[in-house]
C-alpha cells in the first residue's frame, strides 16, 4: 500500500473543515468518539485534533473514561486459555515458570541451611 504526502494546501483545506465542523467535532466526542477514531475520520493528526479539543477548552478523557465512552467495561478479555481461573488452571499442575520459581526457591532455602 502505497502512501501520498498531501500537499500543505491540502492538509490546511482539511484542518479548515475540522474549524468549520467544531460543533460537531466536539459533539462526538464527547458522545464517546475516540480522538484517534475523530482523527481518521476527518485524516487530521491526532496531535493536531487534541490540540484543537485543548483550544476549544474540551475536557480530554484518560484511558480509563475513554474506554467506559466505547461501552467498555472491566478487564480486557485474555487470550490466553484459563487466564484468570487461578494457577495451573488449564493443567492443574501450574505453568512451568511458576514450577522453575518453586525450584528456585527450594534450591536457595537448601543452600541456605547448608551455610554455617
Amino acid at each position: 500500500m502505497s502512501h501520498v504526502r498531501r500537499s500543505p494546501a491540502e492538509v490546511q483545506a482539511v484542518k479548515d473543515a475540522v474549524l468549520a465542523a467544531r460543533a460537531t467535532v466536539i459533539k462526538d466526542y464527547q458522545g464517546g468518539e475516540s480522538l484517534a477514531q475523530l482523527a481518521r475520520r476527518h485524516q487530521v493528526a491526532r496531535k493536531w485534533l487534541r490540540e484543537q479539543l485543548v483550544e476549544w477548552e474540551i475536557a480530554l478523557r484518560d484511558r480509563s473514561a475513554a474506554c467506559k465512552a466505547q461501552g467498555a467495561s472491566g478487564p480486557r478479555p485474555s487470550l490466553s486459555p484459563g487466564a484468570g481461573r487461578g494457577i495451573g488452571a488449564r493443567s492443574g499442575h501450574g505453568s512451568v515458570s511458576e514450577k522453575n520459581r518453586a525450584s528456585r526457591v527450594g534450591t536457595l532455602i537448601a543452600s541456605a541451611g547448608s551455610v554455617s
